[in-house]
């Protein structure tokens, strides 16, 4: 499903969630955790444009990565979109540093595809 936003008020959003799950219970963060709530855009922007864009589970999602360059897998990545928000994503949300290994097979597969 399509949702409208910038990334800064997502940030603003996420700096109010963290501030309010820092003071709550292990189990209110769980729950929160395991919906879909990272909005990530459909496209490149700027943080205060308006945009479409979906929201992602913790498991959809990583912090960073240095392999994969690709448009798709950007859209992923968490640090360009939110870079000072590394605690929040990773260490309160469950967001993996990386991408799953699957990611890296399924882009080796790619290449091989457009190569051949």
């Amino acid at each position: 499903m399509a949702f409208r936003t910038s990334i800064s008020q997502m940030s603003r959003f996420y700096s109010f969630i963290w501030k309010e799950l820092v003071s709550s219970d292990q189990k209110s963060m769980a729950n929160f955790s395991s919906g879909s709530f990272i909005f990530v855009p459909l496209s490149s922007v700027s943080s205060s444009e308006v945009v479409s864009g979906v929201l992602l589970s913790p498991q959809d999602v990583y912090w960073h990565d240095n392999i994969i360059n690709t448009d798709c897998e950007q859209n992923k990545m968490l640090s360009n979109l939110y870079p000072s928000f590394r605690d929040f994503f990773v260490n309160g949300c469950g967001v993996k540093e990386n991408p799953p290994l699957l990611d890296y097979l399924s882009f080796l597969h790619h290449l091989s595809t457009v190569n051949s």
